[in-house]
């Protein structure tokens, strides 16, 4: 009896040699699952497989059942991210969404979302200015993290409750906060932002106001505006360093690409 096939849609996060032409490959499918699959002949320069299953690409297979892991059959290429592929730092930024999006994913746990999110992000990235690479990878963090359960507290007090950034000021722009920029306080053990009371119980660090409220505009905005953001560097860059502890803190995984990515976001400035 013929093994049972399927189709899935996904997202190629990771590749992993496993022979001479043979590869392992991980991707999000479009149900938010862990998909690991061997593409048999797909490190043959003239496989079709190995254009259709490069990293950061969309695409759609066609699988059958394997004793240890499921074997890709067919592909489609549904679309490439070729400036992903070619400019450094769009790469190492496309790096660290996938890092991040496979360390949560699991092969059982349907969470359909992240694969709609990482497909907007990584499409954003490959497409948009690169001078905008940063606050989308910041989005893309920010908002990975709030969808599986893990959203810091970002206008009131993690432990209290009490109100710390007001309206006024989330209507006010990013960039007009940090001309006048003032720090808050914030615990990531505790879950977010804390009140002057409450950080005389628990140990919290000093962080730039206009970070956080950045951090709230990017939580509620779509990638394709936020590339349009008129927001200082610094405050990006502050922005991803709290949010490189927040991953580390309560997803318990360090995203390596952002090293790279911040080596390149330096050199470039």
């Amino acid at each position: 009896m013929a093994a049972p096939t399927y189709k899935a849609r996904g997202i190629v996060l990771r590749k992993t040699r496993l022979s001479e032409s043979d590869l392992i490959v991980e991707l999000i499918d479009d149900e938010g699952k862990k998909l690991k699959l061997v593409a048999k002949g797909a490190r043959k320069p003239a496989s079709r497989l190995s254009a259709h299953l490069e990293l950061f690409n969309t695409c759609e297979v066609l699988c059958v059942k394997g004793k240890n892991l499921d074997i890709v059959k067919e592909s489609r290429l549904v679309s490439s991210r070729s400036q992903l592929m070619s400019d450094p730092v769009k790469n190492a930024a496309a790096c660290s969404v996938v890092e991040l999006i496979s360390a949560i994913i699991q092969t059982s746990l349907k969470q359909p979302r992240l694969f709609e999110m990482t497909d907007a992000a990584l499409d954003a990235i490959d497409t948009k200015d690169v001078s905008a690479t940063d606050i989308l990878l910041a989005a893309d963090i920010i908002k990975t993290v709030s969808l599986t359960g893990l959203r810091p507290m970002l206008l009131s007090c993690a432990i209290c409750g009490a109100p710390e950034i007001e309206q006024d000021e989330l209507a006010l722009s990013v960039s007009l906060l940090a001309a006048k920029d003032r720090d808050i306080r914030i615990s990531h053990i505790e879950g977010g932002i804390i009140c002057a009371d409450c950080a005389k119980l628990v140990e919290s660090a000093w962080v730039p106001r206009s970070s956080i409220i950045l951090a709230q505009h990017l939580l509620m905005s779509r990638f394709y505006d936020i590339a349009s953001f008129k927001v200082e560097d610094a405050t990006v860059f502050e922005l991803l360093q709290i949010l490189h502890l927040w991953v580390g803190v309560h997803i318990g995984t360090k995203l390596k690409s952002l090293g790279p990515f911040f080596d390149l976001r330096y050199i470039r400035t």
